[in-house]
């Protein structure tokens, strides 16, 4: 049986390499992020506080809570998680979500938000093909490309 896993969300773009030290040292399990691309407050981007907070690390786990994949082409965010995870010595785990709450961040994107659900579904078979397969070939709705390998992928 799995124990309990604790950990902390950063959820300011200031202070992330000292608050993720201290969730280090504190001996939490994880650091988490969200984003938004415009919200109440100033935040971060999952991804790159996350790369920061991997930066200042060694232990402890990383994960996105939650990426917008809706916003992301598929291919430039499979890219971005799998050399974040590389880097970070397979400490990422991508959470993500299809958001919608903040249209304008949808308008600001280019992406129709009633899209979300269907960008999300078809981003996800993209993102494990290319991170399982080489060679990768995909015509869908919104995304078509032929013969792409994405290297690295993310750590096993």
């Amino acid at each position: 049986m799995a124990g309990v896993e604790f950990g902390m969300v950063l959820g300011a773009p200031t202070g992330v390499r000292d608050l993720a030290v201290e969730a280090e040292r504190l001996g939490l399990d994880y650091v988490g992020c969200g984003e938004h691309v415009m919200f109440h407050n100033p935040t971060p981007n999952s991804l790159i506080a996350l790369g920061v907070a991997a930066g200042a690390t060694t232990r402890i786990k990383l994960i996105t809570s939650v990426v917008l994949l809706p916003l992301y082409p598929p291919a430039l965010l499979a890219k971005m998680a799998a050399v974040l995870d590389v880097a970070s010595d397979g400490r990422l785990s991508l959470g993500v979500g299809g958001g919608g709450e903040f249209p304008k961040e949808f308008e600001a994107c280019g992406v129709p938000v009633r899209e979300r659900g269907a960008r999300s579904a078809e981003a996800l078979q993209i993102i494990k093909k290319l991170w399982t397969e080489q060679n990768v070939s995909f015509s869908g709705r919104f995304t078509s490309f032929s013969g792409v390998t994405l290297e690295p992928a993310p750590v096993p």
